[in-house]
């Protein structure tokens, strides 16, 4: 079972506060998204970046009437906003941000900074300019912090720009093969990685690496290895990830090593894997983590309580998972089909049953060799896996609803409550 990576977090008066406000990997692409906005003067357009689902970027400026205005469009001649003005830009949490109260802003000072939402900040909290401007001053965008500080809306900020932790440096990853294989270049990723959980993608914890994506070219190179390199920053909670066109490489802690400065990545042959079915896979996955998301959220919205306990109970799956019935499919036998896989949903039919469980599978619909995986996820809101192959697929070779508790299988968790 993987340890949770630590998620850090910035403080006010009423909290903590982290000394060192260095960047989860998942931050990266939001920092550098901030970074080339500043090199930009504001009437170019700026583009998105790749790995920014996770933010939306909100421009706040003025319009040519001196008003505040905001806007999330990150083309200077389309925004409407007074060029001549100063400007921030936000990139605010959404989607499958690592932490959804941590902030990024940059302002046209050249500065870029990482803060907490307010501490009274609810749900339906929206920033405004108050969130960027100094207190004790009028909350127009020249009043905005230069430095680390509180704003008028209690929001926190700590600025990155002197911070080492921000510096790029030249990250060298040489890629080892190990058995009879003939590849093409490789791509080398290191990063948070696509989604919460990904069969691919290594955490690598403490090792001193930083921030990469880039091809590991063979050219002068022995037979056997291929070298990528390139410009990163720091970061905390990155992964690494190595793929082939089509093929990506399922690695163990242990085909990875430091040798001085350089990662030394050992590919092993056997550890190619389909990259759809890789794909499925972390999709399955996080497929069943929204899954119990909406049972707990169902459960806690007590919409059924048969024996009147003041308890909720957990609702049926075709009711919970109405909203994303696009995406799963009701199947006559009754499992649902979601990217490739077939589900099962088990809840007891009495209501004091229904209060305290829930358990659903995810299994091949077809089998697909030795890397195929069993799913499940219960009222804990923790998913697990175990090996499938030969065991689990179709509807044929399905689970049991004790399946969960058999240590027997392997399970192991691999996302669960934030």
């Amino acid at each position: 079972m993987r340890t949770p990576l630590p998620i850090l977090v910035l403080a006010s008066a009423g909290g903590l506060f982290a000394q060192d406000p260095q960047l989860h990997a998942s931050e990266v692409a939001a920092h550098r998204q901030a970074q080339q906005w500043l090199e930009h003067p504001v009437n170019e357009p700026v583009r998105y970046l790749a790995g920014l689902d996770a933010y939306a970027p909100v421009v706040f400026g003025l319009d040519e009437d001196g008003q505040p205005k905001q806007s999330r469009q990150l083309h200077g001649a389309r925004n409407g906003l007074d060029p001549s003005a100063t400007a921030v830009l936000l990139l605010l949490p959404a989607g499958s941000a690592r932490n959804p109260g941590r902030m990024l802003f940059a302002n046209r000072g050249g500065r870029v900074f990482v803060g907490e939402k307010p501490p009274n900040a609810t749900d339906r909290w929206q920033p405004t300019i108050a969130t960027f401007a100094a207190p004790g001053v009028p909350a127009e965008l020249n009043n905005m912090l230069l430095d680390s500080g509180t704003a008028q809306d209690g929001t926190r900020w700590t600025r990155l720009e002197s911070l080492e932790t921000t510096t790029p440096r030249e990250q060298r990853v040489r890629l080892v093969q190990v058995g009879q294989m003939t590849p093409p270049n490789a791509l080398v990723e290191i990063a948070w990685g696509p989604r919460p959980w990904h069969p691919a993608w290594l955490p690598i914890g403490d090792l001193p690496v930083v921030s990469l994506r880039a091809q590991a070219l063979a050219d002068g190179q022995p037979e056997q290895e291929r070298l990528a390199k390139g410009p990163g920053v720091p970061a905390r909670g990155l992964r690494l990830h190595v793929s082939f066109p089509g093929q990506e490489v399922l690695l163990r802690p242990e085909d990875v090593r430091m040798d001085g400065d350089e990662l030394v990545v050992s590919v092993r042959a056997e550890a190619l894997a389909d990259t759809e079915l890789l794909r499925d896979q972390s999709w399955v996955a996080t497929g069943l983590r929204m899954l119990a998301e909406a049972e707990l959220a169902f459960r806690s919205s007590h919409k059924v309580d048969r024996d009147g306990d003041g308890v909720g109970e957990f609702g049926d799956a075709e009711v919970v998972l109405a909203r994303y019935a696009g995406d799963w499919k009701k199947l006559p036998s009754g499992y649902y089909l979601f990217r490739n896989h077939l589900v099962s949903f088990h809840l007891a039919q009495d209501a004091d049953g229904a209060e305290q469980h829930f358990v659903a599978y995810a299994w091949p619909a077809e089998r697909r060799g030795a890397n195929d995986l069993l799913f499940c996820v219960d009222e804990r809101g923790v998913v697990q896996c175990c090996a499938a192959d030969g065991r689990f697929a179709g509807e044929e070779r399905t689970p049991a609803v004790d399946s969960v508790s058999r240590a027997d299988l392997g399970w192991r968790a691999i996302l669960g409550q934030r």
